[in-house]
């Protein structure tokens, strides 16, 4: 068998595999930020152009991002000895003053060891705090990118991690795959 006519069998297979984590090239992926384990603070969105990987975060409800993180690559996260992620070793990062406006990374695919039909690891980490009127940080949480939670969809209170999401370690926290 041709390697052309075996990448689209392999694809369908990891389809099969990971179920709705895995997106194809060209779709738009959407899940929910998880701060503190059980809030709903943001949704997030994936999606290609061109030869970028295009990653958005969008606070919501009142929450605003302080620091947005991404692992984006053909291998898993980086973890420590227990399997916790080592968030400071994510390739892309940013630190920034309290905003509510949505945050994109422009990821090119030679950064993440795969080109265009191949899937990577994906996993999204952010801190996100709210504020009173005066500005002052009233609270602050860690968050994950995870399965969309609205609609009634996906409880993380209540519902073991979708096909194609997993986490690590001893600590909460999820990843999936996404194709190019």
């Amino acid at each position: 068998m041709k390697s052309k006519k075996l990448i689209p069998l392999l694809m369908l297979l990891c389809f099969v595999l990971f179920g709705s984590a895995i997106t194809f090239a060209g779709q738009s992926f959407w899940g929910t930020i998880w701060a503190g384990q059980t809030i709903y603070a943001g949704e997030y969105n994936v999606y290609t152009s061109g030869d970028n990987l295009y990653v958005k975060i969008i606070p919501l409800y009142d929450w605003k991002l302080t620091e947005v993180h991404v692992h984006a690559n053909v291998s898993p996260p980086p973890v420590n000895g227990p399997g916790n992620p080592k968030i400071g070793k994510f390739m892309w990062s940013d630190e920034f003053e309290p905003t509510p406006d949505p945050y994109t990374f422009v990821i090119p695919f030679s950064t993440t060891g795969a080109s265009a039909g191949q899937a990577i690891y994906l996993a999204i980490h952010v801190v996100v705090v709210q504020t009173d009127e005066w500005g002052e940080i009233i609270e602050d949480e860690t968050g994950w990118g995870g399965p969309c939670g609205s609609g009634g969809r996906w409880n993380p209170r209540t519902d073991d991690l979708p096909d194609g999401f997993f986490n690590w370690g001893r600590r909460w926290g999820y990843c999936f795959l996404y194709v190019l």
